[in-house]
């Protein structure tokens, strides 16, 4: 997995069976992913936020393969801390 990037599309896929799904999915030039969700419990900035999150998850995995998923979500959460948001 070289670099990762993240992309906003607006999908009309109907409305999610579910409050909150994410489908990933490996196509030739990588992983995607879809997000669909409930307007009426989530905004796309939640969302997008969210993405982000995941993303620089993904990213600390292909960075540090040998680390828990613990220890990199809570550093993760730290440098977001840090940066005043949240």
């Amino acid at each position: 997995m070289g670099g990762l990037a993240l992309e906003r599309l607006e999908l009309d896929g109907g409305s999610s069976h579910e409050e909150l799904e994410l489908q990933l999915f490996e196509q030739p030039t990588g992983l995607h992913g879809v997000f669909q969700y409930d307007v009426e419990i989530f905004d796309a900035s939640t969302i997008e936020e969210l993405a982000g999150d995941l993303n620089a998850l993904l990213a600390e995995i292909v960075r540090a393969p040998e680390r828990r998923i613990e220890e990199l979500a809570a550093a993760n959460h730290s440098r977001r801390r840090g940066q005043g948001e949240g």
